[in-house]
């Protein structure tokens, strides 16, 4: 039974892998989307930097394009940004309106001064913008204490802080109409072996907040993590294990 359950995760994975090739729209090479399967003009972004000692780093992040255009979470950096804009613009006609960063570090934000130059509406949680303000980032124009709703047309994308994990400040994306979850570096691929970057992390609500996650979200949801390739929700439970102290110690 765990021999044929592995090997419907891995089918699963791979028939996930081709779709995202049939579907990638290359910038450059350090920058690229996909278009997601069955959810018309919603796309990951994925944009790479060097990264010593770990060389190169791929991030993800996404574009969600109805009435109104929301980017979660920016490239690495404000070219790579530019490049992501000029493509929304070509394909809609105007610039984003929206941006929301899941929390604090460059993978999330790196690109949110390009972003602020163009008048985008910047979002964050409030303790994001009270760490960045702490640490000299840059800083989101509007942020909320709890959660948020960004009402774009058809689809409403809704901010949620679960609890700390990666960081203190981390909140994932809700797209109930497409049962989409962007977990962001709260969640971990399923080919990661450990929790990756935990130098801001707060290792003892993490499990929590994923438990919590498990609770919330329906079956059927597809869970995007901060990097690496998407999944269902076994991509939660996969998390929860990683982030267990009990597991680690057996």
């Amino acid at each position: 039974m765990l021999r044929k359950n592995f090997l419907i995760t891995l089918f699963s994975l791979l028939s996930l892998i081709l779709i995202a090739q049939e579907n990638r729209i290359s910038l450059t090479d350090d920058l690229f989307l996909e278009e997601m399967a069955g959810s018309d003009n919603i796309y990951i972004h994925r944009s790479k930097i060097q990264m010593p000692p770990w060389g190169d780093v791929w991030a993800n992040g996404l574009v969600v394009i109805d009435q109104k255009t929301l980017i979660i979470d920016t490239p690495w950096n404000n070219e790579q940004t530019s490049l992501l804009y000029q493509w929304i613009k070509n394909k809609t006609g105007k610039s984003p309106d929206y941006l929301v960063i899941t929390h604090f570090h460059q993978d999330c934000q790196g690109g949110m001064p390009f972003c602020l130059e163009q008048k985008t509406r910047c979002y964050s949680l409030e303790l994001t913008r009270d760490i960045a303000l702490e640490k000299k980032l840059p800083v989101a124009g509007h942020y909320f204490k709890d959660s948020h709703e960004f009402d774009l047309g058809e689809i409403t994308a809704h901010a949620l802080f679960m609890g700390g994990g990666h960081t203190r400040d981390n909140i994932v994306v809700w797209i109930a109409e497409k049962k989409i979850l962007f977990g962001g570096c709260l969640v971990k691929e399923a080919k990661a072996m450990g929790l990756g970057n935990i130098e801001d992390a707060d290792t003892e609500s993490w499990p929590k907040t994923i438990a919590t996650m498990l609770d919330y979200f329906p079956e059927g949801t597809l869970v995007i993590p901060g990097h690496g390739q998407q999944g269902g929700k076994e991509l939660l439970e996969h998390t929860l294990m990683l982030a267990t102290p009990q597991i680690h110690k057996e």
